[in-house]
């Protein structure tokens, strides 16, 4: 991907500053990972239906998103998970008038500043299951 990409940096957002991720070592996403995003990988979580899988998994088809593309998470900041520290100043990376947000992309191309509603948190993160009938998934 990175030949149609242009560069790298298009992987790396300007606001990332994670001290929170494994357990605080990983000080910049972009620098550990080659991302500053994170997709749903390897197993279904917090309601979001994996787009990833490891090798040899089934990963998500265009068929299943185009289902519905509008509010299909594709990925986010590196943060947004429930599982992920989102109150530190460190982990705040994006903010509108103080109010923790994070940039997601949507099935449909479109990014948003998205906030985990306070109903839901670490305690759905295994038992929300992904519905596309429902604000995410």
């Amino acid at each position: 991907m990175n030949p149609y990409a242009g560069s790298v940096k298009i992987f790396e957002c300007p606001a990332d500053a994670v001290a929170g991720i494994a357990g605080g070592r990983a000080g910049h996403c972009f620098t550990e990972y080659g991302t500053s995003y994170l997709g749903m990988w390897n197993r279904d979580y917090f309601g979001v239906q994996k787009v990833t899988d490891h090798i040899g998994g089934r990963p998500i088809k265009g068929s299943e998103v185009g289902a519905s593309p509008t509010n299909k998470i594709i990925q986010g900041d590196w943060n947004w998970p429930p599982n992920r520290e989102q109150y530190k100043h460190q982990s705040t990376w994006h903010n509108v008038l103080g109010e923790k947000k994070h940039n997601m992309l949507y099935g449909d191309m479109h990014m948003d500043s998205w906030k985990i509603p306070e109903k839901y948190g670490k305690d759905q993160q295994h038992t929300l299951l992904p519905d596309r009938a429902f604000l995410w998934w």
